[in-house]
Order: C-alpha cells, then structure tokens, then sequence
C-alpha cells in the first residue's frame, strides 16, 4: 500500500443548521468543488478511480471541533454484558454524549460506570425556527393572510459542566481526509487549497438561501503515518458501505435511506417505485477482517450513471498507537 495522509479539514458554520452533514453530503459538495475549478471529465475520471479503488480515498461525517463521536451501542452492550442489565443513570448519561472530546473518549470506555461525570461534551437538541411567507406578495394578491410554518433545525451544543446543562452552540467543526499519495489526489487537494483560499461556501444541506447549513474552509492539518500499526478495530466516522468487516466481531449501527430520481424541472417522481440502500453509522465499531483500506466500498448509482455512491468512511484506530500529530498546510 501507498503511502497515506490524513488530513483534518476545519470547517466554520455560518449560520443555522438543520443537520450535520454526513460523510457522502460532503463527499458530494466536494466533487462539485472540484468540478468548478476543472472539467467534468477530470472529475468523472477521479470519482470512478475512487469507486474502482485506484488509488485510497475517505471521508468522516462534519464533526464538532476536536471532538470524536461516541460508540453509544458497543459501549451499551459492553456494560450490559458486565452486569446483567442496564444502569439507567449511566444509559441516559451515555445517550446524552453524542460527541466527546479524542482525549476524554478513551477515558470513557475504559470506565463507563463514570458516564455522568465525563465532561465537556456534545449533545444535539431538536428545534423549530418560525417563517412567515407574505402570499399577498408573492402571488400580488392584496388581503391574503401571511403563511405561518416552522422550519425543522438543530442546536449542536457544548455542555461544559453539570452547573450548566443550557451549553454553548458549537460553531467550530472538522473532518478527517484520508488519501493516497498519487497525481489525482494531490490535485484535489490543491484545489481544496485554493477554494479556502477564496474563501468559497460550501452549502451542505437544504435552505441554504435562508442562510442554512453553510460552511467555510478553515486552515487544513496533515500527518503522513497517521496508521502507525495495522490494526484491527477502528471508531467509524462516516457513512460506511463496508466490504471485508467482521459482522461477529463489529458494534454496528445502521442507517436506512430512501433514494428517488430526482429531475430538475419535474422534482421528486412520486409515482416511482422506493429502494432503499443502509449504511453503517458514525459511532459504530468497526472489526477490519484484513487491511482496513479493504473496509469501505463505493457502488454505482442506478438512478445516474454518471454518479456514484460513496460509502469510503474515516476509520479512526482505536487499539494500538495512531499517530495524531498533525502539521499545518
């Protein structure tokens, strides 16, 4: 195997968000990225070597700054295996704890029981944001009344302490890059350069128009042997479509979704017959049966052609030494 660099990608909200964007959203907005600064055959030429594995490319989900996701169901049954039964106490502290920080993590599953008393950490609470549409002005109709509706959103916040539950947003956000050294990956990564360079949005959910889910490119950090040993479990940090995992031996947690074509002048085809694709989710646990760059696979979309499904998730070490030292660019 090539030589691998990981790279940690900040990235600063603008904004209101109404999810955190996952590994294959961002995988998305990247290719479009590139696409801008380029040409469509070169982009169509490197998304088709990453799905064919030519060479070695993988995303994490947009994560909270320095902070990694907590394996909530391998920590569960892990303590379910212990005792017999769950501590309700400690189910609700870990259920709580969406994200911690890397260092505090390992602290965690070493000693569950502690839960409650782990902090800072990152919960993310559900809200609604209120709209108005003014249909008199839109349709030029005077006398009709305001369209009131509420627009479904997140709170991503820190809780620092038990003295203070209310927390702090969360502005600062992250992702992990991993590539193999070769001609096409050190293009793209120029380009990343330059659109942080232009300080270039990037639109990573809906309703961007109302000033949601937009981000820019902070500064970007490498470390070359981040995989210092080849080992065997590793903390899943995007949407994985996995190929060569141990399914025994893997704290999996799945994610199910809808994929309908979609036609820019028509929209969604509601009479179209659903399919459904599942990933495994951010937080699981992942066993690598060989390599872990075998554990990941990316499929062919069969609603385009042109387009892939990108299931290369980060894998972040969680036995042995991983180098995480990182340089800035």
């Amino acid at each position: 195997m090539a030589d691998i660099e990981v790279y940690r990608v900040k990235m600063e909200l603008s904004g209101e968000l109404t999810q955190i964007p996952d590994s294959q959203k961002l995988f998305g907005a990247l290719i479009y990225m590139y696409a801008e600064y380029t040409n469509n055959d070169l982009v169509s030429d490197f998304v088709f070597k990453v799905k064919d594995k030519k060479f070695y490319f993988t995303l994490s989900d947009l994560l909270p700054d320095n902070c990694l996701p907590v394996p909530q169901i391998f920590l569960l049954d892990d303590l379910t295996a212990g005792r017999g039964k769950l501590d309700k106490k400690v189910y609700k502290a870990v259920k709580k704890r969406r994200y911690i920080e890397k260092d505090r993590l390992m602290e965690l599953m070493q000693n569950i029981e502690e839960a409650e008393d782990v902090y800072p950490y990152i919960a993310i609470r559900d809200s609604q944001q209120i709209h108005a549409s003014i249909d008199s002005l839109n349709y030029g109709l005077a006398g009709l009344d305001p369209n009131v509706y509420s627009v479904p959103q997140i709170k991503v916040v820190k809780i620092e302490g038990a003295e203070d539950e209310s927390g702090s947003l969360v502005k600062n956000y992250e992702f992990y890059m991993a590539v193999e050294k070769c001609e096409e990956t050190s293009d793209f990564l120029r380009i990343l350069e330059l659109a942080r360079q232009n300080k270039r949005p990037f639109f990573l959910g809906p309703r961007a128009s109302q000033g949601m889910n937009i981000f820019y490119l902070g500064e970007v950090f490498y470390q070359s042997h981040f995989y210092r040993q080849n080992g065997k479990r590793y903390l899943n940090l995007g949407m994985l479509l996995p190929d060569n995992i141990d399914y025994r031996e893997s704290s999996l947690q799945l994610f199910t979704s809808e994929r309908r074509p979609y036609n820019k002048n028509e929209g969604w085809d509601r009479s179209y017959k659903s399919k459904f694709i599942s990933f495994i989710q951010a937080g699981s646990v992942i066993e690598a049966e060989e390599s872990i760059y075998e554990a990941g696979l990316c499929v062919c979309n069969p609603e385009d052609e042109k387009t892939i499904i990108f299931g290369n998730s980060f894998m972040y070490p969680m036995e042995g030494e991983a180098s995480d030292v990182y340089e800035k660019c």
